[in-house]
């Protein structure tokens, strides 16, 4: 009756929330270097900006950044065709203004190696969701208290996670204006995503945790009950 009260609420908003962090996890681009709707950061009307660090140059009209690495939507086209290969949880970009004469003249800005490798934390907080909502199953008040301190864990990593996304939601927006000034750049869909996570992995941990204190102290009950009936 115990479990049913608390864990069973516990199990709902931590399977949400690892969804979230799955899709957040899986973002631009997937494993066949495709576009998903579950960027970090959008970039629209970038007016014909070139992407530097692809080999085709072409100019682009959207921008999608998810965890291992971006896509790119060509002027006059109506897909994000052009992703980077290979995935990399640290990837970099380098984009410029579009119409200049040649390269040299070109005003650039970048997207650094110090900015994108943080945006695997979303990944890793998506691991700690999981072993906690696997502890979640486990009969014992032991391991309840355990799925209690992962659960807390994952929702301090994921928090972390949704710092690092602010943060490189605003030096890319930054960069972006810098070589399109009319450029909208926007938190994605894992944005949100991650925010979301976090509350829900809270309310988790902190379900489990009265869980955990409810079963301990109908033990401690039913063990006095039992001392005093052999007493008597």
């Amino acid at each position: 009756m115990v479990r049913k009260a608390f864990c069973v609420p516990a199990l709902v908003t931590s399977f949400i929330a690892i969804v979230l962090l799955v899709l957040t996890t899986v973002s631009v681009p997937t494993t066949y270097h495709k576009s998903t709707p579950f960027d970090v950061v959008r970039a629209n009307n970038l007016g014909g900006a070139v992407d530097l660090t692809s080999d085709n140059r072409s100019g682009m009209s959207r921008l999608r950044f998810g965890l291992w690495g971006y896509c790119s939507q060509p002027v006059n086209s109506d897909r994000f065709s052009e992703c980077t290969n290979p995935l990399d949880h640290m990837y970099v970009a380098t984009f410029a203004t579009p119409g200049a004469a040649n390269e040299s003249s070109y005003k650039t800005a970048s997207v650094k190696q110090g900015y994108t490798r943080g945006l695997v934390t979303a990944a890793v907080a998506l691991v700690a969701s999981v072993i906690a909502f696997i502890l979640s199953f486990i009969p014992s008040l032991i391991v309840e208290l355990i799925a209690s301190f992962v659960y807390l864990i994952a929702t301090l990593i994921t928090l972390a996670a949704f710092i690092v996304q602010i943060v490189f939601f605003v030096y890319v927006r930054h960069e972006i204006h810098d070589v399109a000034e009319n450029a909208s750049v926007y938190p994605g869909p894992a944005f949100y995503f991650t925010l979301i996570s976090i509350p829900l992995l809270f309310f988790s941990a902190l379900t489990v945790c009265c869980g955990y204190r409810k079963g301990r102290k109908d033990t401690v009950t039913d063990d006095t009950s039992s001392k005093h009936v052999l007493k008597a």
